[in-house]
């Protein structure tokens, strides 16, 4: 009976044991089955966006030979560092690590010529689920006053 007793008491510990040492070993981790979408955002600062025709932008994203785009609708941009009367626009298309030429003309509430304005630059990745999860492109462009730039 107490060799049985030891043995138990021996079980326990080596179980014990065990639990301890697979708590502390990295467990696997759940990545989400979600995929960013594939765009291209263009912010449009306020006081930019104050002097556009928002029904005359228009957009086009050029990479590796394919370009989308065309009539650009705004919406009000959202963020926690987004300046009240921002605006934004997208562009859909599928992104890769590629440079992305970006090019946006509109009008101005009087009518008047905003210009071609171009910006050539390479979509960021980022890793919002960790690096052991999927990475995510990230292409986004900001027009003002002064033209087009990346960021």
């Amino acid at each position: 009976m107490q060799g049985a007793r030891k043995l138990g008491a021996a079980f326990a510990c080596a179980l014990g044991a065990c639990t301890l040492l697979t708590a502390c070993l990295p467990q696997p981790i759940a990545c989400p089955m979600i995929a960013a979408a594939p765009i291209v955002t263009i912010h449009v600062t306020p006081e930019r966006a104050a002097t556009l025709d928002p029904t005359s932008l228009t957009g086009e994203a050029c990479q590796n030979g394919q370009c989308h785009g065309g009539p650009l609708t705004l919406a009000d941009d959202s963020g926690p560092n987004t300046q009240l009367g921002a605006k934004r626009a997208q562009i859909m298309m599928i992104l890769t690590d590629s440079p992305i030429d970006l090019t946006v003309t509109g009008t101005n509430t009087s009518g008047k010529s905003i210009g071609s304005n171009h910006v050539r630059f390479t979509p960021r990745v980022e890793y919002p689920w960790g690096r052991q999860c999927q990475r995510v492109l990230i292409a986004e462009a900001t027009l003002d006053n002064q033209g087009l730039y990346a960021g």
